[in-house]
């Protein structure tokens, strides 16, 4: 009975192959429309869920205008973030971060890396997992934070605080 069923099917999917190619490539279209609307809405959903505060943090961007057309822009005017903070009292802590490429030296080695530059109430905000160190060097100048991963690319197995 499974035989002569895929028979038919074949001998149909033969007969109409045009039909049969205009609805397979829309239905896959449309399942990958779905995964994609579905990854983005995830994403947005849980963006800083690893939080402990994650209900209470806000992104603010602002809406650029591009050719005519309003364009959400991820990036804010330095001073907004001050002002905001100044002018609103919900506003507990205001923190910018900004990433940048920069050019990392270490003795005879040159690393070429993404870095990222944010305010002293980074950690007021936001709660990363340390594995050493401590927030409160965040505020001195000439301290940085590294992950475990940039530390293992630095310093290989030597120990990043000594």
């Amino acid at each position: 009975m499974l035989r002569n069923f895929l028979k038919t099917t074949f001998r149909n999917i033969l007969k109409t192959g045009g039909y049969f190619a205009i609805n397979l490539i829309g239905l896959a279209l449309s399942l990958a429309c779905c995964i994609t609307a579905y990854l983005n809405y995830k994403y947005s959903a849980n963006f800083d869920k690893q939080h402990a505060n994650y209900h209470r943090i806000q992104k603010v961007q602002i809406n650029k205008s591009i050719e005519g057309a309003e364009m959400p822009f991820g990036m804010v005017p330095l001073p907004l973030g001050h002002a905001v903070q100044g002018e609103l009292s919900e506003v507990e802590f205001s923190v910018r971060f900004h990433p940048s490429g920069r050019v990392i030296k270490k003795d005879e080695k040159t690393f070429n890396k993404r870095v990222g530059f944010a305010d002293p109430d980074f950690f007021q905000v936001f709660t990363f997992p340390f594995k050493s160190g401590s927030p409160n060097a965040f505020g001195e100048q000439g301290n940085i934070i590294l992950t475990e991963n940039a530390a293992a690319v630095y310093f290989g197995d030597q120990d990043p605080m000594g």
